[in-house]
């Protein structure tokens, strides 16, 4: 891993997996990285896959996940406590990036990339992840509707899930949203050691945007993957 004043870099094989922290906005990102091509979709919290390539405007298409095979195309996740997740097959040289905030988990972001990945030839058993800073456990309080919601992804309820959901005496929960994450990916075939993890909390680490912490004030970070140029 490689750190600099925009986030935290890494390298797999031909692709580069970059999680930004608070000066990661676009411009400084197209100053730093001058060889690639920044791709972002306007986020909607959906269960919305676009496929992609470097002739696809940019801030243009709505949803929540990018796939391309394209080669210095770096496929952008816009996140203020939301889960960046990001994704790459060997086999057919393709990355994806996903943004999961819980409407999005709730409603199976990531399984829907993982299905569309495999329904174009990517093994499941192939496909490597990156999970990045986003609002941990014990720092994202959740009313039982929400709850409820987000644990209905993966078939179970609050009651039957004391460690995803953690009861508080206000009648609340403390929810994992990466738990909820790692069982929808292993649901899907993928192996949880095939999965990495930048765990940082964003509600509590200043070097981040959240928008737990600082509501109408808090910005946003990017994250991306991209396949060398």
């Amino acid at each position: 891993m490689k750190e600099n004043a925009l986030g935290f870099e890494f390298n797999y094989g031909p692709c580069r997996i970059f999680f930004g922290t608070k000066n990661s906005q676009i411009l400084n990102l197209k100053k730093q990285y001058p060889d690639l091509q920044f791709l972002r979709l306007k986020q909607i919290h959906s269960a919305t896959v676009e496929t992609v390539g470097v002739s696809t405007p940019d801030y243009q298409l709505q949803g929540d996940a990018l796939i391309t095979a394209d080669k210095g195309l770096a496929l952008c996740s816009i996140t203020g406590d939301c889960v960046p997740l990001l994704l790459y097959c060997p086999v057919t040289q393709r990355v994806a990036a996903v943004h999961a905030g819980w409407k999005g988990v709730a409603s199976r972001i990531v399984p829907a990339t993982i299905d569309r990945l495999c329904e174009s030839g990517s093994p499941a058993e192939s496909l490597r992840l990156w999970i990045g800073p986003h609002i941990l456990q014990r720092s994202f309080e959740v009313e039982r509707d929400v709850a409820s919601q987000i644990l209905n992804s993966i078939a179970t309820t609050p009651e039957n899930a004391p460690e995803i959901a953690v009861a508080k005496d206000n009648g609340r929960f403390d929810l994992s949203l990466l738990s909820v994450l790692l069982e929808q990916i292993a649901s899907k075939g993928v192996p949880l050691e095939n999965v990495e993890m930048e765990l940082r909390d964003t509600k509590t680490d200043e070097q981040f945007h959240s928008a737990r912490r600082d509501k109408e004030l808090s910005g946003r970070q990017i994250s991306w993957i991209c396949l060398n140029p």
